[in-house]
C-alpha cells in the first residue's frame, strides 16, 4: 500500500514537472515580444485596413520612472494580414493578451465592422472583455495624442470609458464580445462610445484631422519598397506599407466619450448625444448616485437651474 502511494505521488510530480518545463520551453523571449495595449483600425484610400498597434515600452531608470509608447502601423487586405505584416516589419511577436482596447476609425462608418471584429473575437490571443470604441477622426491619430491623464493614450481612453458608478453615467460602455453578440442576435444591432478630443485651453472639441502627438511618443520609420532612404513618412505602397507618420508636436489633449454610435447589421446608422446616452444607460442598467442637470426651469419667477441626483434606479425593459 505504501509503495502504491509513493508511486502515485511520483507520477503526479513527474506530470507537473513535464507541464512546467514544456511550458517554459515554449515561451517567447520577452525582448522579442511586443506587449500591445491597444489596436486602432482605419480604412485606407485603397480600401485596405491599416492596423496601428500601441506598444508599451518600459524604460524605468533611477531618474525616470515613466513608460514611453511606441506606435507602429501596417496595412493589409484583412485585419489578420495587417497584423501579420506588423509582426514582420517590427521583428516583435504581437502579444494581444494585454490588449484591452480596440478603436475603429471614422472611415469605417459605411463598412460592416463585424468583419473586422470577428478576427479579434475568434482568435484566442485577445480577451473577450476588450473595450471597443469609435474615433471621431482616425484611430491612428487618436492613439498618438498626448493626454494629461496618462502617458499612454490607450490607458487615458480606458480611464474615461470605465468610470466608478455615480455622478456621471453618460458613457455607454461595450466590449467586443457583447458587440458581436448583439450583431448575431435577433435585433442585429449594437453600440459603442465615440471618442473625441478636447483642448484644455478653449474646451472645444478638436478637429479629427488635426496633428496630435505626445512628448513620450516614439515614431518608428521603416523603409518600404518604394522608399529606401530611411526617412519617416507615409505608408508607401500596399505591398509593404508600414511605419508611423511623424505627427508633429501639439499641446496635451483631453478626451470625451459622452456620445454613442449606434449600429445595425454592423453598419453605423446614428448617434446619441450626451443626454440621450445618459437616458440609454438608465434603461440599460441600474444606477446609483447618477446626476443630471435641468436648465432654465420655470418656477413662476426667474428661471432656475437644478442638479438632480438619482439615488437608486432599477432598469426594466418589457416588449409587447
Amino acid at each position: 500500500m505504501k509503495y502504491r502511494t509513493l508511486n502515485f505521488v511520483l507520477l503526479i510530480v513527474i506530470g507537473l514537472g513535464t507541464l512546467f518545463f514544456s511550458n517554459n520551453f515554449g515561451l517567447i523571449d520577452i525582448e522579442r515580444t511586443a506587449v500591445i495595449t491597444a489596436i486602432g483600425v482605419d480604412l485606407t484610400a485603397e480600401n485596405e485596413y491599416e492596423l496601428t498597434a500601441q506598444i508599451a515600452v518600459p524604460e524605468a531608470t533611477d531618474t525616470n520612472t515613466e513608460n514611453n509608447k511606441t506606435q507602429i502601423s501596417a496595412t493589409g487586405g484583412t485585419a489578420g494580414a495587417a497584423l501579420k505584416k506588423l509582426a514582420n516589419i517590427s521583428g516583435w511577436f504581437p502579444n494581444l493578451s494585454y490588449c484591452n482596447l480596440i478603436i475603429l476609425g471614422n472611415d469605417l462608418v459605411n463598412e460592416n465592422v463585424v468583419k473586422i471584429l470577428d478576427y479579434f473575437l475568434t482568435t484566442f490571443r485577445l480577451q473577450d472583455s476588450a473595450l471597443i470604441a469609435m474615433a471621431e477622426g482616425t484611430a491612428k491619430e487618436l492613439l498618438a495624442i498626448s493626454s494629461p491623464l496618462d502617458n499612454i493614450s490607450s490607458f487615458a481612453i480606458q480611464k474615461i470609458i470605465i468610470k466608478n458608478k455615480g455622478f456621471e453615467n453618460n458613457v455607454v460602455v461595450n466590449d467586443i464580445k457583447n458587440f458581436c453578440t448583439g450583431y448575431y442576435g435577433v435585433a442585429k444591432s449594437s453600440f459603442m462610445p465615440i471618442i473625441s478630443t478636447i483642448s484644455p485651453d478653449d474646451n472645444k472639441t478638436g478637429s479629427p484631422g488635426s496633428d496630435i502627438s505626445g512628448e513620450n511618443n516614439q515614431d518608428i520609420s521603416i523603409p518600404t519598397a518604394s522608399n529606401q532612404s530611411g526617412s519617416s513618412g507615409g505608408a508607401g505602397d500596399s505591398e509593404s506599407s508600414s511605419g508611423t507618420t511623424d505627427l508633429g508636436s501639439n499641446p496635451q489633449q483631453l478626451l470625451s466619450a459622452d456620445r454613442t454610435a449606434l449600429f445595425k447589421n454592423g453598419i453605423k446608422v446614428g448617434e446619441l448625444d450626451a443626454d440621450l446616452s445618459f437616458i440609454f444607460n438608465i434603461f440599460k442598467e441600474n444606477m446609483k448616485g447618477a446626476t443630471f442637470e435641468l436648465k432654465n426651469v420655470s418656477t413662476g419667477g426667474e428661471p432656475i437651474n437644478y442638479l438632480l441626483t438619482v439615488f437608486n434606479n432599477e432598469a426594466k425593459i418589457k416588449i409587447t
